[in-house]
């Protein structure tokens, strides 16, 4: 990726001016080949001819007769010019077709893609494959540590194979944030039903596997998440350690940019940021002002999480931001209590509508708690966690875990049951529609083959990994 790309300030664009150069050196290779840009996953085929065609014409070069220097030299330059377009078409086709032709075809050339032994997204997970296992963060040795910064620092830099334009790392805050943008030019179905409604927990579990897939690929190591459980005190200790996720506050005199860790300033870009009204700092650097916040004091307690576990029912009408938490685990899980509702921010934003006592927990909780809130020349300025491009944060990945974990706790008590079955559409009253058991949930229905409903994913097992909890699970990697 370009070092010198642009921070995205516009809900769920992309600046493309700094990004035309990757993205027209690709669509050059494919109109030289007279091959569309975008296209079905069919078109995997294509890489293996174009790799065979390249070695050959390389191998044939050597045994053709010599004419003269300067012609053989205009035909070495010609047949390399066209080897490198082909191989470069090839090596994009691999990574948008998640690498299944590549590690059948090419293993020299993708050996990271050889050694991973779980099924991608969209493909169905063997019986015969163990499962991989999701370990809590406490129970990992340094060396597995290091292992899974290593991975994330690799994917912040690797191209997204979904959007040429955007890191593969980046392509997730991207998704994150267009899930919660009002609608526009570029994304005229948003927001996606991502949060705050009974889809939350089915789309981020779909949001996981693709990111470990993506661990998986540029590692070549078949990783599996770990969990952060906040209910554990003597977990934050763990997590926010100067060598794994970095301290819990940033330095406050560069308003709690992180300055140290893995993912401090300078060594960790922000490239794509949420809007002003939410975000006021817009800063490229990730923030952290772990306890800052007035409304949010602690981190979610034993007690809570039981008492959300203990709840009956999925979610209950009208599935949205004002369920009953008393009735919903949904709603409970969430962590968004006393809202009425949902509006458009000015800049264009999903904006939550307080009623006279809102109030957070859980979920919502630790997205305030670990990012936090501060004073900056009179303007509240928040903490990257909090904001709607959270996956900016590294934590946001264990702490998701630990709420799939959560959910998939519940479904071994409560049975997979997933609330309503039937869609219910968008209306002027409804800010965002409400998936049913089969709907596809975007962006996914377009990019994770079979793996886009709720009802593709309720059984995790199916998607390849266990938690190291789970009752009757497969041995795997621990």
């Amino acid at each position: 990726m370009n070092k010198q790309q642009q921070t995205l300030q516009q809900c769920g664009g992309v600046d493309n001016k700094n990004m035309a150069r990757e993205r027209g050196t690709m669509q050059e290779a494919m109109n030289v080949l007279n091959v569309p840009f975008f296209g079905p996953p069919s078109w995997c085929a294509l890489m293996s001819s174009l790799m065979v065609v390249t070695i050959q014409q390389r191998r044939s070069m050597v045994d053709q007769p010599l004419q003269s220097n300067s012609r053989r030299m205009e035909r070495i330059m010609a047949r390399e010019s066209a080897g490198r377009v082909r191989l470069a078409l090839a090596a994009w086709l691999a990574r948008r077709c998640f690498l299944v032709v590549a590690v059948l075809a090419v293993p020299a050339v993708f050996p990271q893609a050889e050694s991973s032994t779980q099924a991608g997204p969209g493909n169905k997970t063997g019986d015969s494959k163990p499962l991989r296992i999701r370990r809590n963060v406490s129970k990992l040795s340094l060396a597995e540590k290091r292992e899974l910064i290593e991975a994330i620092l690799k994917l912040k830099k690797a191209r997204s194979p979904f959007d040429t334009r955007l890191s593969y790392y980046d392509q997730f805050v991207s998704w994150h944030l267009a899930a919660q943008c009002c609608p526009r030019p570029e994304h005229p179905d948003t927001p996606w039903p991502s949060h705050f409604n009974p889809a939350i927990w089915p789309w981020h579990r779909i949001m996981l596997v693709l990111f470990e897939r993506g661990l998986q690929e540029v590692s070549g190591k078949p990783l599996a998440l770990p969990y952060w459980d906040w209910t554990d005190p003597a977990s934050v200790d763990v997590v926010f350690a100067e060598g794994f996720m970095g301290p819990r506050r940033g330095d406050p005199k560069q308003n709690y940019v992180m300055t140290t860790g893995p993912f401090q300033k300078d060594a960790w870009q922000l490239n794509v940021i949420s809007v002003p009204s939410e975000d006021p700092g817009q800063s490229r650097w990730l923030v952290r002002a772990f306890g800052l916040h007035p409304r949010v004091t602690q981190l979610p307690t034993r007690k809570e999480l039981a008492d959300a576990l203990a709840l009956k029912d999925y979610d209950v009408a009208p599935f949205d931001i004002t369920s009953d938490p008393e009735r919903s685990f949904r709603a409970r899980l969430d962590g968004a209590y006393g809202f009425v509702g949902e509006k458009c921010s000015a800049d264009g934003v999903e904006e939550l509508m307080p009623g006279s006592s809102p109030r957070l927990a859980l979920h919502s909780a630790v997205h305030h708690f670990v990012g936090g809130q501060f004073k900056v020349r009179n303007q509240t300025w928040y903490g990257t966690l909090k904001t709607r491009a959270s996956p900016n944060d590294p934590v946001f990945w264990l702490h998701h875990a630990f709420l799939d974990k959560i959910w998939a706790d519940w479904m071994a008590r409560h049975g997979r049951v997933y609330l309503p079955e039937k869609e219910i559409p968008k209306t002027e009253s409804r800010f965002v529609s409400v998936p049913g058991l089969k709907s596809p949930l975007r962006p996914y229905d377009r990019v994770a083959g079979d793996i886009s409903t709720p009802q593709s994913v309720l059984d995790h097992h199916k998607l390849g990994y266990a938690f190291d909890t789970d009752q009757g699970r497969r041995r795997g990697r621990h």
